[in-house]
């Protein structure tokens, strides 16, 4: 593996004026066999490796500050290489463990919704590539506000702040992330699958957390711990009385679940 590194409170070339979403922090960009992974990390690093995927700064700041080595494993939709195609999307989570060494002690945490929009992304390109460019303005910030338990014409809410939502529109105004994107969606349709059964019968070994939103519908459709419990020797969770955005919407609740969780 081939490693890049920088501090992440200085900006790449073209990046100066753009905000710096995790100060203190080192970035990496790290070339494996199929993708490069940005990675961000910092902490103690004499503590327990954890790895956020798609990770949020507030968090890796928040556990950084503990006895745990924060590593945040961020694969980013929009800097990231855009033109992964389906099976490289599902493989660049295995490569990021890789990346980790995780050992014989690691535990998995994560929260995971879903919506109507994967109906829209999954669809065969460009139908949907199309229709997000054409108002991706409007696409973002409807999916913002639905997404984290607001109506349609409410106003931005606080825990989005105007820094995070033009970075966000930035990426979001970029073909090639758009199509990224939609990749990501017709993978969790298709490959995603494939993987999914080949190892039906295996267990997940290391303790699992598994956080769901009030709002969203897996709370109101399923018990969410319990078909947690029957995948993993050891799983343990609950809903949470917020929308899809976890880190943003409730980041003091989360990070004590969190390292409740990681400290047991």
């Amino acid at each position: 593996m081939q490693r890049k590194r920088r501090d992440a409170r200085v900006g790449t070339e073209g990046e100066s004026q753009r905000p710096q979403f995790f100060e203190g922090f080192n970035t990496e960009q790290i070339k494996t066999s199929g993708a490069t992974i940005n990675t961000v990390y910092g902490g103690n690093r004499n503590g327990a490796p954890l790895l956020l995927l798609h990770g949020i700064s507030g968090d890796a700041c928040a556990l950084a500050q503990g006895r745990t080595d924060a590593i945040a494993g961020l694969f980013r939709r929009d800097d990231g290489p855009a033109r992964l195609r389906r099976q490289q999307q599902a493989a660049w989570r295995r490569r990021s463990l890789r990346v980790l060494k995780a050992s014989d002690g690691a535990r998995s945490s994560g929260s995971n919704e879903a919506s109507g929009h994967w109906f829209l992304l999954v669809q065969p390109p460009p139908f949907p590539e199309t229709m997000v460019q054409n108002s991706a303005e409007y696409f973002l910030k409807c999916t913002l506000l639905w997404l984290g338990g607001s109506k349609l014409t409410d106003p931005l809410p606080d825990w989005i702040s105007s820094a995070v939502f033009d970075e966000y529109l930035r990426t979001f105004r970029q073909p090639d992330t758009i199509h990224a994107i939609c990749e990501d969606y017709r993978a969790a349709a298709s490959i995603d699958l494939v993987h999914d059964n080949a190892d039906l019968n295996k267990k997940i070994q290391c303790p699992l957390l598994v956080l769901s939103s009030e709002k969203g519908p897996f709370h109101r459709m399923y018990n969410v711990p319990q078909t947690w419990q029957e995948r993993a020797i050891r799983a343990q969770g609950k809903a949470m009385p917020t929308g899809h955005f976890l880190p943003e919407q409730m980041p003091q609740e989360l990070m004590q679940e969190i390292i409740t969780f990681m400290s047991a």
